[in-house]
């Protein structure tokens, strides 16, 4: 599985490193957003040199994930069990991107905000769907995969973040 992680751990570890040779480590914080598929070898290296962690989880059905991204959710689900070895909950923001239509679901959100405080975890994050990235696309002659899709209406994802509360989470109102 070679999805760039490799290179990204070690430059990350290499910059972090140059930076807390120049002055004491406290003055350099180091945030990392991951969706967490990657080998546990590379997360595990690169965690033990990041004060916050961004850790995205899209869908909470291995087969829909697979549809929607082209990855299982196993290995990604499993990484997040694991850096609770290493990082305390308060240190990792968990965050939801909410995509009408892919994962907007209410058995979805609920079934992910229950995963969440189950490991632990007093937050979590919506994400609300947003198009900024089409153009990104369009520069590198990609096809935007979700080229269909609009934003979200806001009651949908106020009756989203209700259901993160109600399974005991704060959720932190994410606005891009």
């Amino acid at each position: 599985m070679d999805n760039g992680w490799g290179w990204r751990a070690s430059t990350a570890i290499q910059v972090r490193g140059r930076a807390s040779q120049s002055g004491p480590r406290s003055l350099l914080h180091t945030a990392v957003e991951t969706a967490g598929y990657a080998p546990w070898s590379h997360l595990e290296t690169v965690l033990k040199h990041v004060d916050l962690l961004q850790f995205d989880l899209k869908h909470m059905d291995p087969g829909k994930h697979q549809e929607l991204t082209g990855q299982s959710n196993l290995l990604i689900l499993d990484n997040l069990k694991k850096l609770l070895s290493l990082k305390s909950p308060r240190d990792v923001i968990i965050r939801i991107p909410v995509v009408p239509g892919c994962n907007d679901t209410a058995q979805n959100i609920g079934q992910t905000a229950r995963f969440i405080a189950g490991l632990g975890f007093s937050h979590a994050e919506l994400i609300p769907y947003h198009r900024l990235g089409v153009s990104k696309y369009a520069q590198y002659g990609r096809v935007y995969p979700l080229a269909g899709c609009q934003t979200g209406a806001s009651g949908t994802l106020d009756e989203l973040r209700k259901i993160v509360r109600e399974s005991g989470l704060t959720e932190m109102a994410g606005i891009i």
